[in-house]
Parts: structure tokens; sequence; C-alpha cells
């Protein structure tokens, strides 16, 4: 990287095709992650991000202490992102990639202002690094990618700045701006009023008065910016969290090791993982370190031969490593939790690596002008490296397609990495026929990691979806309380379990009092009270009070909201009230088909309400087509109006083909087959099924019997009421009609 070469100039013609092929390039090897889907902590950094839905939110992301870290600029971008596309995937992914291309292209321009002649090389091999791609394949780590971008754009202006002898001022006030943004997008770029210090001592081979004082404007920006984040990271992103214990010797040591790993990571890409295994895990000498030490040492070597390079070196190594220090541990990360290094660390230090390798490249292509063999050859060499590094580039992307190729993709690298059994079993809690699969990565994570708090409450939450695994769940839920003792959360979900036996109603209770108690501000618990409230014969006023509370805290809540509007359908004299939370519940949510169904039981109820009740069940349908009880009760109010009979029939037989168990749709289904003429046979068939489901319901026999014998089939009819006898021996009616069809058969 020479230090006093003339800017390089090139026909605007050729950099417009040199910047088309960066483009393309990024463009080609991204595409598999273009539609990709949300990664690891996007969901919450975009689509459960309350502060990007209105301008409130905007403000809170300034001025506020509500985000986990202070990089508002970033979060600005976002919020844009979602006011313009929602939560569409494809555009927050757009977003990465073009900054990504846009930071290699200034890479390019910055390394020709630098007299790096193949500097379009520089760019073109960013562009590619599989180093680089998951901080431009994950979503959320749009601050790395935007940062970048701005930190190079404020670099390209000090160094015309520094080129024009400090006369054009206005670029040394745009860096300036295009730093404080940099910081404002993230604040690893602290370190870079040290790389302009640095870059002056390059410049000139020694540091001037004015070079410090230049720099001072920017040391203040990161001091300040610096300790902002610092408080974030502390107060709010690892608030309550435990941190592995590091001394400050082993920090030491882990610091020159991650040196030494990013550089060979950078050098040789291969076993790029998502979740590294812990520094103390592995050995300082093995073969990630080596190609590291390698290049170090090959560039002390050239620059001890060749004088001339030896601060352009310096730059290079001096700027790799500051860019290296916010990242190696002196100040605690919540990410240090999982591993102390990680790919999307490297990204901005990965930039020095690329610039040296390039200016090395570049000067050994001219020194073999003189054989042009060599030179051709060496070219072709290189094209046929960067074609294959771009096939393998872009084969590689697709594990950013969706999480669960990307944390397969993690276990396969690292079979201990126990945050990507327990993301990957998160991905698989959203897909219900993927619960097994769920359950098994939960507890390899807690085979791991034993005192895995979030790998607890989540096994126990999936496994309370099976009543079959009560115990199990149950067991789970009083570890994960063990662990956190003072975590609300857990207490309300334990309880919510518990609802599901009737015979542990007040342990429930009891539950979600703590949870109350230890946040008296938790919607979600106060709901969770008030429907257990209600299961109680005498606590429908307890049941209101605590709903009441729950729709006042959280009043955009639609679940909370709807639930509000049953509690209050059961008050008399408050159906109205009812009514109108309904709405409110739907306004909130049009979507979702349980509110509608309840709605459409209260209007079935109000005389004059039963068309709007009516659309209201079909609302609920045409959003969950398999909603068997909105296509049972439908047909059992359709059932009544005359006309209507065939569409009663059409629902009873849907919620049934639902759900083949269903007794009550048996029971009512053979309730209106009875009132239609020859439809005698069905009804007992319904009858019997019903029975059959629901053993406990025995008096149906008696209803069979009566049809049997209606029809002439009295042996059977005997028979049913033999099964009514056996549950209800002492049932007159039952006897009383076993003895008059004897009688009847004896007579025949």
């Amino acid at each position: 990287m020479p230090q006093r070469n003339p800017v390089i100039q090139r026909p605007w013609f050729w950099n417009t095709i040199q910047a088309l092929a960066i483009t393309c390039v990024g463009i080609f090897v991204y595409l598999p992650t273009l539609h990709g889907d949300w990664l690891w902590d996007d969901s919450a950094e975009i689509t459960a991000n309350t502060l990007l839905r209105n301008w409130q939110g905007l403000s809170k992301i300034w001025f506020s202490t509500a985000t986990l870290d202070y990089f508002p600029l970033k979060s600005t971008v976002q919020w844009l992102m979602w006011q313009w596309a929602g939560n569409s995937p494809t555009v927050y992914h757009a977003l990465n990639i073009s900054t990504h291309i846009i930071s290699a292209i200034l890479i390019w321009r910055i390394l020709l202002l630098l007299g790096v002649r193949h500097g379009w090389l520089g760019g073109l091999i960013f562009v590619i690094h599989p180093l680089n791609q998951e901080s431009v394949g994950w979503i959320s780590e749009l601050k790395n990618t935007l940062s970048l971008t701005f930190l190079l754009l404020c670099f390209r202006e000090i160094i015309i700045f520094d080129l024009a002898s400090f006369k054009q001022r206005s670029k040394y006030l745009m860096a300036l701006v295009l730093f404080a943004a940099a910081m404002l997008c993230k604040s690893s770029v602290a370190m870079f009023p040290l790389v302009l210090l640095l870059f002056f001592w390059y410049r000139r081979g020694k540091l001037t008065y004015k070079d410090v004082k230049l720099s001072i404007p920017f040391f203040v920006v990161s001091f300040v910016l610096g300790v902002v984040t610092i408080w974030f990271q502390i107060n709010r992103a690892i608030s309550g969290m435990i941190l592995p214990h590091v001394s400050l010797y082993s920090k030491f040591l882990h610091a020159l090791q991650i040196v030494f790993f990013y550089i060979s990571k950078s050098i040789v890409s291969v076993n790029l993982c998502p979740m590294y295994p812990r520094l103390e895990d592995t050995n300082f000498i093995f073969s990630n370190y080596l190609p590291g030490i390698i290049f170090i040492l090959v560039l002390i070597g050239y620059s001890l031969r060749f004088r001339s390079y030896n601060r352009a070196v310096c730059l290079a190594l001096g700027s790799f490593v500051l860019n290296c220090i916010p990242v190696m541990g002196f100040i605690p990360m919540s990410y240090s939790k999982i591993s102390e290094v990680a790919d999307h660390f490297a990204y901005l230090p990965n930039v020095s690596v690329i610039c040296i390798a390039t200016a090395g490249l570049s000067l050994i292509y001219e020194a073999a002008g003189a054989y042009r063999i060599i030179q051709k050859l060496g070219a072709l060499a290189l094209t046929l490296v960067l074609f294959l590094w771009i096939s393998s580039a872009h084969s590689r992307a697709k594990i950013f397609e969706n999480a669960e190729n990307y944390w397969i993709y993690t276990l396969d690298l690292n079979p201990k990495a126990w945050g990507a059994d327990y993301n990957l079993g998160w991905y698989y809690t959203s897909k219900p026929q993927h619960l097994a699969d769920a359950i098994y990565c939960y507890k390899e994570a807690i085979k791991i990691k034993p005192e895995f708090f979030e790998a607890e409450e989540n096994l126990a939450g999936i496994l309370a979806l099976n009543s079959d695994a009560f115990d199990e769940s149950e067991i789970h839920f009083r570890k994960a309380i063990a662990m956190k003792p003072n975590n609300a959360e857990v207490y309300n979900n334990y309880g919510t379990l518990l609802m599901n036996r009737p015979s542990r109603l007040n342990e429930a209770v009891k539950q979600f009092e703590i949870a109350i108690k230890l946040n008296p501000r938790y919607a979600e618990a106060h709901d969770n009270l008030a429907i257990a409230f209600s299961s109680f014969n005498n606590g429908a006023e307890q049941a209101l009070r605590e709903s009441e509370i729950a729709a006042k805290l959280d009043p955009t809540n639609p679940k909370i909201q709807g639930n509000y509007a049953n509690m209050l359908a059961r008050v008399p004299g408050r159906i109205d009230d009812a009514l109108i939370q309904y709405q409110l519940a739907l306004n909130l949510k049009p979507d979702l088909a349980q509110t509608h169904f309840n709605y459409a039981n209260k209007l079935m109820s109000i005389p004059g309400r039963f068309d709007e009740g009516v659309s209201q069940y079909l609302a609920a349908i045409n959003l969950k087509p398999d909603f068997a009880e909105a296509h049972n009760n439908l047909a059992l109010n359709l059932a009544s109006v005359p006309g209507r009979k065939d569409d009663a029939i059409k629902h009873f037989e849907e919620a049934i083909r639902l759900r083949p168990n269903y007794a009550e749709a048996h029971f009512n289904y053979a309730e209106f087959l009875v009132t239609i003429s020859g439809r005698t046979r069905d009804a007992i068939t319904h009858y019997l099924i019903a029975v059959e489901l629901r053993p406990d319901h025995y008096e149906l026999y008696y209803k069979i019997a009566i049809l049997y014998a209606n029809i002439g089939r009295y042996s059977e009819a005997l028979d049913a009421l033999t099964e009514l006898r056996k549950s209800d021996p002492q049932s007159s009616e039952a006897n009383a009609l076993y003895q008059k069809i004897t009688d009847l058969i004896n007579t025949r």
C-alpha cells in the first residue's frame, strides 16, 4: 500500500463496468438470502419491536432507554423500512445486501485513492468474502453493514481532505458527521480516531500537532457515544444476566487468540460457524490460528525486506487490531455468554486484512510485469480462484434462507452449541408438525447446559400442549422456577398448565397471584387469573375484576380484550358492554376466529340478532376452516330455522368430519336427525357414537332404546336399556321401558 502514489484515475466507463461487476457478483452471492426468513433475534429486532410501529416509537428510539442498545440511526432506518414494507423480510435482506455492496465499492475507491492500482479486487473480495456472510444474511446485523458504509464514507472524506493538504474544510466536517452517523448505527467503530492517527502517521511518517488536533472531535464523539453504549449494554442488554467469569489474565490470552482467530478466518475461510465453541473449550495451538500466524509473519518479513512498505503494513495490522478491541471481551457483551468469537464481530476488522492482501496482490502483479507469461498465468489462476469462491459463497448463503438450515448447519460444525439447539427448538415450536423435534432440541440444549432456564421453560410449555405429558411438563416448570424464583412469566405459564386440571385450579390461582405479586402490571397473568376465577361457582365477580385490570393494563391486546368481553357477557345487565367489547377486540385484530365465535354465541342469545350471529360464525369459519365448534354451533342454531335444514346438516357433518371424536356434535346432530322423517337410523348411529365417546352420558341409551323400538328393532332396544341399567340400576324409566318392550315381544 504505497504511501504517496498519486490518485489513480480511470475512465468513467471502465469505473462503471467495475462497479456493476461488484454489484452483480454481490447480488448473485446473496440471492439465496434475498427471500430468506427471519433468523435468531430478528423477531425481537423487527417483527416484535413495537417501537417501529408509530411516531411515539421513533421518539423513544432516540430519547429514551426503551431499547437494549443505543443505535438510534440504525433503528430509524428500520423504522422507515417498517412504514414502507411492514414485516416482509425480503426488503430487509435487500437493505443489508445493498449496504454491503456499497461498502465493497467504497473499499475499491478508497484503495484507488491510496494508490493501489488494482483496488477493485479488494472490493470484489470483500463483497464475496464468506466471513462477511453472517453480517449480510442476518437481518439484525444491519448495524454492521450500515455502520461500515458510513465509516468508509467518512474515511474517504478524510483521505480527500488529506490529499488536498487540509484545504477542503467541508470534507473534514462531512467526515465528522459521517463518523457520528456510523457510531449511531453501531459503536464498534469507536476505535476510528486511533485509526485516523495511524493513517496520518502512515501518510507522513510522523504525527504533527495538527494531526492530533484534527482527531480530537472524533475522540469526543467516540467517547460520548461509547460511554452511552456501555451504559445501555450493562443496564439494558445484560441487566440481570449472569455472564461467564473470566480472569483478567484469561481476557488478555483470549484477546491474543481472537486476533489470530479472525485473521486466520479471513485468510482461510473454512469451518465458519454461527456459534463457535468457547475459547476455553479449545486449544490455543491448532489449525484455526495457524493461517493468521503465518500471514502476520509474512507481512513482518516483507516489511523488513522492503522498508518502504512497513508503514502500510503497520496501518493494516494496526487498524485490524484496533477494530478488534471492542469485541475482545474487555467490555461485557450479552453474546459473550455463548462464545467470545463470532463472524459478525469480524466484519469491520476484515476490511483491513482484505486491503493489505489486495495491496500485496497488486504489487506482486506489477512486479511480474517483466515476465508477461507468469503475470498472465497468475491472473488466470486468481480468476479461477475467484470464480470458485463466488460459487462457494453462493452455495453457503443458502444457510441463511431459514432458521432450520441455519441452526442445523451450526450443529453440524459445533454439536455442543446449546444456543443452536435452543434456537432450533424455538423454530420448531412454531411448526405444529415439528413439536416432537422441538422437544428433542430443548432436551439436547439442557443436556449440554443443565442450568438453562429458557430451555426448561419452553420445554415445559410445549409438553403442556399434550395432556399425556402433564407430569413431565410440571417437572420442567418446577425446575425453571427453582432457577429463577423471581421470574413472573414462568409462574404464569405454570398456572396455565395447572388450569387444564380442574382438581388443581386452586394451585393455578396461586401461581397467577405470585406472578402478579412479582409484576403487578403483568396483564396476561391478570387475564389468566380471571379465566381461573370464572371456573369457580362463586368466582364471577373476581373474574370480572381481574379481567378489567388486564384490559386496562394492555388495551391493545385483542386476546385480553376478547376475554374481557367474555366476562362481561356473563354478568346480568352488562350485555351491551360485552358487545361493545367484542367489537373493540375485533377492531384490534379482525382475524381472531375465537373472538368471532364468542361474539356469535352471545348474539344468538339476543332476540333479533340472529343474522349477525350467523355472519360472525361464518367469519370464524372463514378464518379457521377447521373450526369444528363453530360449525357445530352454527348448525345448532340453523336447525331451528325453517328452510335452513340443509345448511344445518352441512355444518353438522363438517364439524364431525373435522373432529370425528367430537361427542357434542354427534349428540346435537342426532337430536336434529330425530326431527327429520326417515333419518331415525342415522340419529341412532350418532347417539351411539356420542355415548361411546362420553360413557358418562349413559342416559342416551334411553333415547336410543326408544328409537330402536319405534322402528321395530326390539332386541337392540333391550340391549341399549341393558347398558343403561348397568350404569344406573335404579332407573325407574329404564326398568319400566325394559319391561314394556319385553311384554310386547312376549305377546307377539
